[in-house]
């Protein structure tokens, strides 16, 4: 039970320091926009300057001013978006036998077709030997929330596939909650890292043939590439060298501090207008030289009380209109949901498992086990948690 007279001190001090952090970045925005904007009419040099800097943060290379917006495209007469999210369950191990459940929801939202949504959602159930542990390596590793994650990503994006090919108006957008960049391998054995990476990178082969573009859009996102370059920018070596920073060495602040801390949304709330986008901008992560064509692209959109950054493979540039149909369309699904893509809010609330059905799930497995004369495993820790209070 939480005590709420006693956090609320706590709580209060909270408010106060996201105060305080706010007022401390206002400076730094001032003088990020400055650096954009300087550096809008030199941007070869500052494209060179990138290239040669040695640093251990993301970057971009820019091709165009980083200062520079577009206006959303007007959306078309007729569309089509897909959309799918996933949730998992995976019991405590007091509670049942070794078991995980994975819910897909999918979406399916036509316009100006009369067509009605596709709403529904596929549980998939786990419990083979072969589903319960994963060898990575030769060692083998038990049951976990994060490999039961790799695969629900798996099938969020098979399904999404799935989904493609049965949609034959056009134009069509594949959308995603979260990134295309398979952060999660990133320290992961080889052999676990390039089975995920080789089959997800599959899935958007299959897409690329159907022509479909696929974009992962992520709501308050805190990526800093933008406000990385422009700290490479603001440094005073023409060939940055931060292992080698003389501020550093001398435990002294260097001068690209002075918008460190930021974020790319804070910069961008600034610059766009609701629905405008950034340029287009190349991700830098290590794991992308081995996406090969769909290398991740990405551009940030003021949603209206935020910015969120959308991200697709390099190949949607090469569609016919490709980077205006993900603009135009995004953008209208914002409008629809009134802030968030109305696409995968409704791919979201199908795919949700709510606390109740995660109870009634494990009721009705206890009762099919005690039918067929099988213990339910259950422990007497987990009994005494859901005793009454006395």
């Amino acid at each position: 039970m939480l005590n709420f007279q006693k956090i609320e001190k706590q709580l209060k001090e909270f408010a106060n320091h996201l105060a305080w952090k706010r007022s401390e970045e206002v400076p730094a925005i001032r003088r990020a926009l400055e650096e954009a904007c300087h550096w809008s009419e030199k941007v070869e040099t500052l494209r060179e300057k990138v290239k040669v800097s040695r640093t251990s943060w993301l970057t971009v290379v820019p091709d165009e001013p980083l200062n520079r917006s577009y206006d959303p495209p007007p959306d078309p007469n007729q569309y089509v978006v897909i959309a799918t999210d996933g949730s998992q369950v995976l019991p405590d191990r007091t509670e049942a036998p070794p078991f995980y459940l994975i819910n897909i929801g999918h979406a399916v939202l036509s316009y100006g077709t009369g067509d009605p949504p596709h709403l529904t959602s596929h549980p998939y159930l786990f419990v083979k030997d072969e589903d319960l542990s994963r060898v990575w390596s030769l060692t083998e590793v038990p049951l976990n929330w994060e490999t039961v994650s790799l695969r629900r990503q798996l099938s969020e994006w098979t399904a999404l596939k799935d989904l493609a090919e049965a949609v034959s108006r056009r134009p069509a957008l594949a959308l995603i909650d979260g990134s295309l960049i398979l952060w999660n391998l990133e320290g992961k054995p080889p052999d676990v890292r390039n089975a995920h990476l080789s089959a997800s990178l599959n899935l958007l082969d299959q897409l690329r043939q159907l022509g479909v573009p696929v974009a992962g859009f992520i709501s308050s996102p805190a990526s800093k590439d933008i406000i990385n370059t422009l700290r490479v920018a603001i440094c005073p070596y023409d060939r940055p060298d931060c292992d080698r920073c003389e501020w550093l060495l001398t435990r002294q602040v260097p001068p690209c501090a002075v918008i460190e801390g930021m974020d790319d949304a804070a910069l961008y709330f600034e610059i766009l207008k609701p629905g405008q986008r950034s340029p287009v901008f190349f991700s830098s992560s290590r794991i992308l030289s081995e996406y090969g064509d769909h290398r991740i692209c990405f551009f940030y959109l003021r949603t209206g009380f935020e910015v969120a950054r959308v991200e697709f493979p390099a190949w949607v540039r090469d569609l016919e209109g490709g980077v205006a149909i993900v603009h135009s369309l995004v953008w209208d699904q914002v409008l629809k949901g009134q802030g968030y893509p109305i696409a995968l809010i409704e791919a979201h609330q199908f795919a949700v498992v709510h606390p109740s059905e995660r109870e009634g799930l494990l009721s009705l497995l206890t009762d099919l086990l005690r039918r067929r004369g099988l213990s339910p495993a259950i422990s007497g820790k987990f009994l005494a948690k859901r005793r009454a209070p006395i």
